[in-house]
């Protein structure tokens, strides 16, 4: 019982005794769990199909394993060293790295497919020793005076912020949540405000899939603390952007069982819906800063509203692959005017865990691929991240390119543009 724990359960669903921390679900029940034995809990919880009244269908987890640097400041010591070795050379082997605790988290995603895992995406990006503080070069260590020529870089200076993230974001299944300003101006929605938080953690994995997968508010966030009844206050850090976006996550699991006789979506089609009506913001279409973008839980409840008004419109469809049935293909009339988007999204097996550092082999077990052709018979490739074969530092903040992607199990074509009316497929 903390206020860190209060906080994220206010923002979740705070029924709003005081209207400025109004949750975001607000009639939603929260199980409150220790972080300790959570593998073993979520895979107790965890939905494996629609109708389980006793199981979760997400869940908010607003914590993550040390990496790198960590700020203790306590009296002798300003910042305590968790990486690999001690000189100007030294890193962190685990941002970005497929761990064996990333890879079971997505066994147990795999194995409850309707159940959808929210983590925050860390706030590495601003442990930064300055010239001349007390630094312990191990944990517990003594101290000693912080150089930057001669010990190892802070987490956000490293990469220039890139690859910041610790593993227990990395997850292939798992919804990342980095954070931004509030996306509000004079009242309104304003998405050109939502700047990236200082301190959130960047990607990319160390082979080059696209996290955070996605960006809401973090940055002094107003809600419940844990000293009384009426003990409110504001706090910053992905620990407040991943519940704002489970939240509302929990009103669109709501909406499609509500509207589809108590039905629910996959993991992967939530995810997938996320990504899809999310507000682009940095670089066109994914990057390793804003993910796929700005959490927009309106667009998504919209296309949801769509999707059961006009179903033959295939806003929202679930299917299968398989060795024996290998591709499927869906037809839909474009209007002429507006920009064609198609996302593809699929829970994806456990790969294997890595022990060392930056190994590129991508950790994707079923490569599915996503085209979208025109009438003329042109195709239209999804979205692929340069730093992907480059490996280089100046290529983790290159726009995204298109063309074949065996990296992430998230895949999305946009056409701007659409050369020519008719049936698109």
């Amino acid at each position: 019982s903390i206020d860190h724990a209060t906080h994220v359960a206010g923002t979740l669903a705070a029924t709003g005794v005081v209207n400025n921390a109004f949750g975001m679900a607000p009639s939603a029940l929260v199980d409150s769990y220790d972080w300790t034995d959570d593998l073993a809990e979520m895979a107790s919880r965890g939905a494996t199909a629609p109708g389980q009244a006793n199981n979760l269908y997400l869940s908010n987890h607003s914590y993550g394993f040390i990496g790198g640097w960590l700020f203790v400041n306590n009296g002798s010591v300003v910042w305590e060293w968790y990486g690999n070795g001690t000189g100007a050379t030294a890193f962190e082997e685990d941002f970005g790295r497929y761990h064996f605790r990333s890879r079971d988290q997505d066994a147990l995603a795999f194995e409850a497919p309707y159940y959808l895992i929210s983590r925050s995406a860390g706030n590495d990006r601003v442990d930064n020793p300055s010239d001349g503080q007390p630094v312990a070069l191990a944990p517990g260590g003594d101290p000693v005076v912080y150089s930057a020529s001669s010990h190892p870089p802070g987490d956000g200076n490293y990469h220039g912020g890139f690859d910041s993230m610790a593993f227990s974001a990395v997850s292939k299944n798992v919804v990342t949540v980095g954070s931004v300003s509030d996306a509000v101006s004079g009242g309104m929605r304003d998405s050109s405000v939502a700047m990236v938080s200082s301190f959130s953690s960047w990607g990319p994995t160390d082979d080059g899939r696209v996290k955070p997968d996605l960006v809401a508010n973090g940055s002094g966030l107003y809600s419940t603390l844990n000293g009384s009844d009426s003990s409110y206050g504001s706090m910053s850090g992905t620990s407040m952007a991943s519940p704002n976006a489970t939240g509302t996550a929990g009103l669109l699991i709501e909406l499609y069982r509500s509207l589809f006789s108590g039905g629910a979506m996959r993991s992967s089609t939530l995810k997938g819906l996320l990504l899809h009506t999310a507000d682009d913001l940095g670089n066109i279409g994914p990057d390793y800063q804003y993910g796929w973008g700005l959490m927009n839980g309106k667009a998504a409840g919209d296309l949801i509203h769509d999707h059961s008004n006009y179903p033959a419109k295939q806003g929202l469809t679930e299917a299968e692959v398989s060795t024996s049935v290998t591709t499927k293909t869906y037809s839909f009339v474009w209007d002429g005017t507006s920009a064609i988007q198609a996302t593809l999204c699929w829970t994806d097996p456990a790969g294997n865990a890595t022990s060392t550092s930056d190994l590129r082999t991508p950790r994707l077990v079923n490569n599915l691929e996503l085209r979208v052709t025109a009438p003329d018979g042109s195709e239209f490739y999804p979205f692929v991240m340069p730093f992907v074969e480059t490996w280089t530092r100046a290529s983790m903040d290159a726009p995204a390119v298109t063309g074949v992607n065996h990296t992430d199990n998230v895949e999305q074509v946009l056409i701007p543009n659409p050369p020519s009316a008719g049936s698109y497929s």
